[in-house]
């Protein structure tokens, strides 16, 4: 078996530098470890100690009392490695981990580091663990903010600190630390602000406010200023971030910053963002996951005066594009142009220039945009080629596939009528058969008149699902993205199958009774939603036709959307109109017996089957969601098939439906209630003894949240005290580190320390006060997010708590 990038040659190798961290070591010896794999050659692409170098940068370098200046830590991978991300977490790969020694009275902004770009995933299996590797190739920016005070003294202040990363290549994984330093010069003030001639200087939506600005309208030669896009996004509204991709053209558009317009300046790096993006589920566009932005971001670049540039004015200007959206409804992208100027003087000072905007660019949506969102598909794609992936295939048998309007009408047409000898249909066929021979004493005016309502049906479907394609991106199948069309569908898939296998009898849409004769006659209704149910549950399937047709149809005007799918609704839909034409084909079928009985129950089986695939395609959080809320509907439907019979009176009936109806609501707004995750999450990190006693040695406030999956009364915790918005503020506003002890596997170390606080099994969470670590605060079983607040907020100002207060040294040791 061929040893992967992080494989048993990686672990052996840390287990040997971890043996030797045992022992004393030389540096010498140390390096000569590290520069060796496990045979005792030399690493395969480069040397180690050089396979990363960090340049560290203060931009602008130049700055008055009350600017803003950030930090730019640029890290050059050497080719044939790569290093890991600030999120890296779990087994196969180390963090990068910037810790800061010294900032002067500069006050760090935001809560951590970002990243320039996002990195690339890799995942591969190790025997029975599946690692998730976030890896960065190339060059990467780690960026900060500071603000300097207002009352801060004139003179140089020096930023330190170290970073400590761990490279890798083939076979090789090394750990390592390097120091940084960068220093910014504080001027004795700062002017007015220097607005744009335009006198627009924001960009107002109803999503979001913009305001595009430079960190100092004048700058020398030689020097750096910061070009500033500053988002203040509104209440329930996000838009997406720099790296937010679309495949195959589904999903949101990225956000798209472009400088068009610098002259002689130099553009340094890529753009940095604070705070990043958070990735979501956006139903929207069928649960597809995305990069989001809410409240307010910081987009940042830096820009060069050369030291060569003359004294003048420097016009600077570009474009800005995004997409909004809210939970539901997302706005056409709006795109709006930017401009201001820069003077270079022999010797600035500095001041800060706010640009002018421009209203929105006609049409929604500027060209430019669509051209950098193209830009980035392609340098994605060939990123790809040149990684090995994404070939320049040729398709056999597609060289000349346009074949004309004519041509795919009869392919979509074709490709319809064969949708109804899919297995997904199969279950709804059978319904249709047992209406037909119950239509056999039907007038021919009234079989004509239930086929064609049922095609109706059918045709109505698909004008929906071409809507969905030409308006939000959906595919074929594209409905069962959406987990919560799929609970929908679930629920009444499996409403029908009892229904099918007698559990109650009320009339279905166009089903019969279960003595299978004339209790229950196919209505207008009934035949319109049996077409309904017919085309949803085709949707997961597809056949010969329908791959090229459909992909061909979305490349093309609205108007051949609409009709190339409604094509392939009215080729589902033909078998029926010809039976509705000529009604005296259903005489061919049996006379209405115990036959229907016993098709009839077959399709209830087969219909939980097809209740199984949707559990079975469902996210892994909605399965106990879907299994709850179909319990709830087996017990209410029980109920009304069981609890009275015809002879009942009207109140005991009424009573039965009712308690049925209000018992099975709750039961599934339950279990639909488990599918809904917190708005707001604390950043949890996953538990180590190495984690927390890092954290306690940084003199940190550190909140230890001991669950488990199965474990009701720790997600009730979870969700109501520590995943809520106050504590996630308060989290952030003492900048509390927070541990996840996931109890759900065994875990000898987890099993320890629930052994050292006395606590035989889950919920139990701790809290290490700074400063006083010692002094553990224990929160145990049930609790409210009052009684979690109260203590934190003594843990970090070192008040007595009210909660159970344990010492630990004896843990920790």
């Amino acid at each position: 078996m061929r040893m992967s990038r992080n494989g048993f040659g990686s672990l052996f190798a840390l287990l040997l530098v971890a043996v030797v961290g045992l022992a004393p070591q030389t540096a010498a010896a140390q390096d000569d470890l590290f520069q060796t794999d496990l045979f005792g050659s030399k690493p395969p692409v480069n040397d180690a100690k050089n396979a990363i170098k960090y340049d560290a940068k203060i931009v602008p370098a130049d700055a008055a009392p009350g600017d803003e200046v950030t930090l730019q830590l640029t890290a050059t991978v050497a080719e044939g490695w790569h290093t890991f991300s600030l999120t890296q977490t779990g087994f196969g790969g180390s963090p990068t981990v910037i810790a800061l020694d010294d900032h002067g009275p500069l006050k760090p902004l935001g809560k951590t580091f970002t990243a320039s770009r996002a990195p690339q995933i890799h995942e591969e299996k190790l025997g029975e663990t599946q690692m998730r590797l976030e890896e960065y190739y190339g060059q990467v920016t780690f960026s900060r903010r500071f603000q300097i005070p207002a009352d801060a003294s004139p003179g140089e202040v020096t930023v330190s600190g170290q970073i400590t990363h761990q490279v890798c290549s083939e076979g090789l994984c090394v750990p390592g630390k390097s120091a940084f330093q960068a220093t910014v010069k504080i001027g004795e003030g700062k002017s007015s602000a220097n607005l744009a001639a335009t006198g627009e200087t924001k960009f107002e939506h109803d999503s979001s406010v913009w305001l595009v600005s430079l960190s100092s309208g004048e700058a020398a030669p030689g020097e750096t200023v910061e070009l500033r896009v500053e988002a203040n996004i509104k209440n329930d509204w996000h838009t997406y971030g720099l790296d937010q991709t679309r495949p195959e053209g589904l999903g949101p558009y990225a956000t798209a910053l472009q400088i068009q317009k610098y002259g002689e300046l130099k553009l340094d790096g890529d753009w940095t963002v604070e705070p990043a993006p958070h990735a979501a589920n956006e139903p929207l566009f069928g649960g597809i996951e995305v990069l989001e932005h809410s409240g307010r971001v910081v987009w940042t670049r830096s820009i060069t005066v050369p030291a060569d540039a003359s004294p003048g004015d420097y016009p600077i200007g570009g474009e800005v594009a995004f997409q909004s959206c809210t939970g539901v409804k997302c706005v056409s992208p709006v795109a709006f142009n930017f401009e201001g100027n820069l003077t270079v003087t022999p010797t600035p000072a500095v001041s800060p220039v706010v640009f002018g905007v421009s209203a929105p660019i006609k049409g929604g949506m500027a060209a430019g945009f669509i051209e950098e969102v193209m830009a980035q598909r392609a340098e994605m794609r060939l990123e790809r080629q040149a990684n090995g992936g994404d070939a320049n295939y040729t398709v056999i048998g597609e060289e000349n596939s346009d074949y004309g309007l004519a041509m795919y009408l009869l392919f979509a047409f074709i490709g319809g009528m064969i949708l109804n000898v899919m297995p997904c249909v199969l279950p709804v066929i059978a319904i249709k058969v047992m209406s037909f021979a119950q239509q056999a004493g039907e007038s021919r005016a009234r079989i004509f008149q239930l086929n064609v309502v049922y095609s109706l049906g059918v045709l109505a479907v698909f004008m929906v699902l071409a809507t969905l394609a030409v308006f939000l991106g959906y595919g074929w199948g594209g409905l069962f993205q959406n987990a919560n069309f799929n609970l929908i569908m679930a629920c009444v898939v499996f409403a029908m199958g009892l229904s099918l296998l007698g559990v109650f009898e009320i009339p279905m849409p166009g089903m019969v009774g279960a003595a299978a004769g004339n209790q229950h006659q196919e209505g207008l209704v009934g035949a319109f939603s049996t077409g309904i149910l017919a085309t949803l549950l085709a949707t997961p399937c597809s056949g010969p036709f329908l791959g090229a047709t459909l992909g061909w149809s979305i490349t093309q005007p609205t108007l051949i959307v609409y009709l190339v799918w409604g094509m392939m609704g009215l080729g589902m839909a033909f078998p029926y109109l010809m039976i509705g034409a000529f009604p005296s084909t259903v005489k061919w079928l049996p006379k209405p017996g115990n036959w229907m009985v016993r098709l009839k129950e077959f399709a209830g089986f087969v219909l939980m089957g097809t209740v199984i695939f949707i559990v079975h395609i469902l996210q892994d959080d909605y399965t106990i969601p879907a299994l709850v809320m179909l319990l709830g509907i087996a017990l209410g439907l029980w109920m009304i098939g069981n609890l009275y019979d015809i002879n009942s009176h009207i109140r005991h009936k009424t009573t039965v439906r009712v308690s049925a109806i209000v018992l099975t609501g709750v039961i599934c707004l339950f279990g639909f209630n488990l599918t809904l995750k917190s708005e707001t999450e604390l950043p949890w990190k996953p538990f180590t003894e190495a984690t927390l006693n890092a954290s306690l040695a940084e003199n940190k406030t550190v909140l230890v949240d001991f669950s488990a999956d199965w474990c009701l009364t720790c997600k009730r915790n979870e969700k109501f005290a520590l995943n809520t918005k106050k504590t996630l503020d308060l989290v952030q506003d003492h900048d509390v580190v927070t541990l996840y002890a996931d109890y759900t596997g065994e875990s000898e170390e987890i099993k320890r320390w629930l052994d050292n606080f006395e606590s035989i099994s889950v919920p139990l969470t701790v809290i290490f006060p700074a400063g006083q670590p010692d002094k553990a605060i224990v929160l145990r079983d049930l609790y409210t997010e009052a009684m979690l607040l109260e203590n934190l907020e003594k843990a970090v100002s070192g008040k007595k708590t009210t909660a159970n207060a344990v010492a630990v040294d004896e843990v920790r040791r």
